[in-house]
C-alpha cells in the first residue's frame, strides 16, 4: 500500500531540523561538509525525500542566514521599543547586539565570520531573490544604527551623516571584535556574559566615544 502523505506539520518539523542539523554541520564541519546526504543521514529521510523540500543545500543556507538576521533583527527592535532617548538607544542596540552573539554563537559565526558565499554569489541564479532577504535585513540594520547615532550627533551640531557613518563603523567594530572573540571559545571573555556589570562597562565604552566633542569633531573635519 503507498505511504499517506506527510501533513504540513510534519513536513515542517522535517525541515525545521533538517535546517538545525545544517547549522550545526557549517559551525563544527564547515560549508564544504555539507550536503544533501549527510543531512539526509542525520534526519533519517532520503535524500531524494529532502530534495522535496529543499533545492539544494545552499538554498538551506541562505534560510539560515535570513533566519539569523531575523532573530538579530527582532532583538534590537525589542531592545529599542518605546526608547526615545538616542544615547540610550545606542546603549540599548550594543546590549542586543552583544548578547545576540554570545546566545547565538554558531548564527552569528555564519552571519559575521566564517568564509562563506555572499550574497553576490547568487545574483542571476534561482537563489537571488532569498539571498536578497538576509542581506536587506543586514542594510536596514545598518541605517538604523546609523540614524540612530545620527540622532544623538544632531543635538551637539550640524555634522555630515558620513561622521555617524564612520562612529557607526568604530562601534559595531569594537562590539564585533569582542563577541568573535567570545564565540570563538578562547575563554577570555566568558565573564562578559555573566557579568552584568562588565557588559554595561563595555557598552559605556562605546557609547562614551559618541559624547566626545574632540571625537566628533575630528572626524567631521575628516569628511
Amino acid at each position: 500500500m503507498p505511504k499517506n502523505p506527510k501533513q504540513p506539520d510534519e513536513i515542517e518539523k522535517i525541515k525545521n531540523q533538517v535546517i538545525d542539523h545544517a547549522l550545526d554541520i557549517i559551525a563544527s564541519e564547515g560549508y564544504g561538509n555539507l550536503s544533501m546526504r549527510k543531512l539526509a543521514d542525520r534526519t533519517g529521510v532520503s535524500a531524494k525525500t529532502l530534495y522535496n523540500y529543499f533545492e539544494s543545500k545552499d538554498e538551506i543556507y541562505l534560510l539560515l542566514i535570513n533566519m539569523g538576521f531575523t532573530v538579530l533583527k527582532n532583538h534590537i527592535s525589542k531592545a529599542i521599543h518605546d526608547v526615545e532617548d538616542p544615547v540610550e538607544k545606542v546603549r540599548a542596540v550594543c546590549k542586543a547586539y552583544l548578547r545576540f552573539g554570545m546566545n547565538n554563537p554558531h548564527y552569528y559565526n555564519i552571519m559575521y565570520n566564517m568564509a562563506l558565499p555572499k550574497h553576490d554569489a547568487f545574483i542571476g541564479t534561482s537563489l537571488e531573490k532569498l539571498a536578497d532577504k538576509p542581506f536587506t535585513k543586514s542594510e536596514r540594520l545598518r541605517e538604523l544604527a546609523v540614524g540612530i547615532i545620527y540622532d544623538v550627533f544632531k543635538a551637539k551640531g550640524d555634522f555630515p551623516e558620513e561622521v555617524a557613518e564612520i562612529k557607526m563603523f568604530h562601534i559595531w567594530a569594537a562590539l564585533h571584535g569582542a563577541t568573535s572573540i567570545y564565540v570563538f571559545g578562547t575563554n577570555f571573555l566568558d565573564w562578559i556574559k555573566t557579568d552584568e556589570k562588565a557588559l554595561d562597562a563595555f557598552v559605556e565604552e562605546c557609547v562614551r566615544s559618541l559624547q566626545c566633542d574632540h571625537c566628533i569633531k575630528s572626524q567631521s573635519e575628516q569628511c
